[in-house]
């Protein structure tokens, strides 16, 4: 019986965080706050800079200009865009 040897193949995504909108105008700004999410099972958390806050039209931005980096390693494409679409990636929290 002969056995194949199959290749894996590295693929990379960037996640690009520009900024924050909408945050409400009662935060104390004098306290810290941080954005904390979940992804692709790694725990991330930056610090939010309130000095950076800036106001455009009705709303309120923090600007982020965060770069994540993940590699996947797969025989082709099809199986990093499965691996993708079935991560749950909806919650972003913001805390003190």
């Amino acid at each position: 019986m002969r056995q194949t040897s199959t290749f894996l193949k590295r693929h990379r995504m960037i996640v690009n965080l520009n900024f924050i909108k909408d945050i409400p105008e009662n935060l104390d700004k004098s306290r810290n706050y941080y954005l904390d999410y979940q992804f692709f099972d790694q725990q991330i958390k930056y610090k939010l800079d309130f000095s950076m806050m800036f106001q455009k039209g009705n709303s309120q931005y923090i600007p982020l200009n965060k770069i994540k980096l993940f590699y996947f390693f797969s025989e082709d494409r099809k199986g990093v865009n499965s691996f993708i679409k079935a991560q749950n990636v909806n919650r972003f929290f913001i805390f003190i």
